[in-house]
């Protein structure tokens, strides 16, 4: 819930930040609810990575995963949006992710904003990945392989196997339909 706000707060801001410097002629309104939707969607889904390896790796604090430590999560991934929107130097020099995401949410040089990575999909699990080894690091967290390419695509491709699972009558009958409508189609 403390996320929510933390996001709606920040929708309130980009406005305030659109209008410093007389910037607003220069960024659509569409780009700013991408923007908005991208925050939400990479915190949702780093919070969920985190979730996921405590519960694999059984590295919660408790014997079980907690609302607390759900919150302190939550808490976690709020306070690294307020230190990248107000340009902490020692998150934006040490980490070109930090850089990329205060350049986005500050409008910085709206002439040449690019947006592009926020709209792929990958992109927006990747810069969550970033989120979570940056999480993993200052938690003190045993998580090895975050920067790694392989260690990424074998987390997404475990995920994606999650959400197969979990959604498994939804996403096989809809695989069955669109099978039957390929074969349909070739007759």
């Amino acid at each position: 819930m403390r996320n929510l706000n933390q996001l709606k707060a920040q929708k309130k801001r980009l406005p305030t930040n659109i209008k410093t410097g007389d910037r607003s002629r220069f960024i659509h309104e569409k780009k700013i609810k991408k923007i908005i939707k991208y925050v939400k969607e990479s915190t949702q889904i780093a919070t969920f990575m985190v979730i996921v390896h405590l519960s694999l790796f059984k590295e919660h604090d408790q014997e079980f995963l907690t609302p607390q430590a759900i919150r302190k999560i939550l808490g976690f991934f709020q306070n690294l949006w307020l230190k990248l929107e107000s340009g902490q130097s020692s998150l934006i020099e040490k980490y070109p992710w930090a850089k990329r995401n205060w350049s986005l949410l500050t409008l910085e040089n709206p002439h040449r904003l690019h947006v592009d990575f926020i709209r792929n999909p990958e992109d927006v699990y990747r810069m969550a990945f970033n989120f979570v080894g940056y999480w993993a690091k200052k938690n003190g967290k045993g998580v090895k392989g975050y920067g790694s390419s392989d260690h990424f695509t074998n987390v997404m491709a475990t995920m994606d196997w999650m959400v197969y699972y979990s959604n498994y009558e939804i996403i096989s009958g809809s695989l069955k339909r669109r099978i039957k409508r390929t074969q349909q189609g070739e007759d």
